[in-house]
């Protein structure tokens, strides 16, 4: 039953419950995706809701938690303002963006529709034998993340934990490019950050700064109390 555990996984002394139905990437072997995904794909690479937020009434001195409140108070007249300024800006950002898009439909005609990167991307290199990154085309722009890997595990906490202790490459030890180069694997990384054995020496913890901190202690910040992390 969703939510329940359904299945335990231990890595050393440490045992973390795994959550039952968790979901599983929905690859569909095509990169294609339906007209209406399609739409909220473009806009959301439109940045609709900065657009938004620079219409609305200055709420200035509210933080996350009262502009609620504030915007609780708005008139039928300051939204009729909102509208207006927004229809204005909204025409303005959508014809820069279809003559972006009829532009670049013209350069792929002209050069026979494929993108390719042509320059150094060394700096961007973690390890010799990664390969190089070229651009695509519309149709890959429209299909968005999803259309590649599928959608993301909602439960992130979940998700995090069963990536780094359950999946096959979780025991797998790699070299980290900091701290010295530490050698260390993922199960371990994830016991270190969520639930460190104080007594016990981590990888990279012996000639560095690294220090194991118990989460809690994040959690208790100030800082955090204040942004309504738990």
């Amino acid at each position: 039953e969703e939510g329940k555990a359904a299945k335990k996984v231990q890595v050393g002394t440490r045992v973390y419950p795994m959550l039952a139905g968790r979901p599983t990437l929905q690859r569909s072997g095509s990169l294609s995706v339906s007209g209406l995904q399609a739409r909220q794909n473009w806009a959301s690479s439109l940045g609709l809701e900065g657009l938004l937020a620079g219409c609305l009434p200055d709420a200035a001195g509210c933080d996350s938690r009262t502009f609620l409140s504030h915007a609780g108070g708005y008139t039928e007249e300051d939204i009729d303002r909102v509208c207006s300024e927004l229809s204005y800006k909204l025409k303005r950002k959508l014809m820069k963006a279809t003559e972006s898009i009829r532009e670049t439909l013209n350069h792929q005609q002209v050069d026979g529709g494929e993108l390719e990167g042509d320059g150094d991307n060394s700096k961007f290199l973690v390890e010799d034998d990664q390969g190089v990154a070229i651009f695509g085309d519309l149709k890959d722009f429209f299909c968005g993340l999803d259309g590649y890997l599928g959608l993301p595990d909602p439960r992130s906490y979940e998700a995090m934990m069963h990536e780094h202790v359950s999946k096959e490459d979780s025991e797998k030890e790699f070299v980290t490019k900091n701290y010295g180069g530490v050698r260390t694997r993922p199960s371990l990384e994830w016991e270190f950050v969520t639930d460190p054995d104080l007594a016990k020496e981590y990888p990279g913890t012996q000639h560095s700064k690294r220090k194991a901190v118990p989460l809690s202690t994040f959690l208790n910040a100030e800082e955090a109390i204040k942004a309504g992390l738990e």
